[in-house]
């Protein structure tokens, strides 16, 4: 058993994130070092927790509230303090659309 192959093969998928795949993969290694009998049961919790996570993906994209990397670019963002010469290239661009 590959497990590199089948993580990504779930994450993909279920279109999860690389991070969320990498949480599980201690229980994927598992699976794989187990029975056939075994390792199927271990598998399938894998795969309901892929299923989980896209649910809860795609709930919180319909919910209309920001992408957590939004959020986290954001917190950066608040305290930028923009250089002079944006400044300047933006009042050459208004100038430009006025005339």
């Amino acid at each position: 058993m590959d497990i590199d192959k089948t993580l990504e093969t779930l994450r993909t998928h279920h279109g999860v994130s690389r991070s969320f795949a990498a949480r599980l993969r201690p229980l994927v290694e598992r699976a794989a070092a187990c029975l056939p009998e075994k390792r199927q049961r271990l598998l399938a919790i894998v795969d309901r927790s892929f299923q989980a996570e896209a649910r809860r993906r795609k709930r919180a994209r319909s919910s209309g509230e920001p992408a957590p990397e939004l959020t986290a670019v954001a917190d950066i963002l608040h305290d930028w303090k923009p250089p002079i010469w944006l400044s300047i290239w933006e009042r050459r661009l208004r100038s430009r659309e006025q005339d």
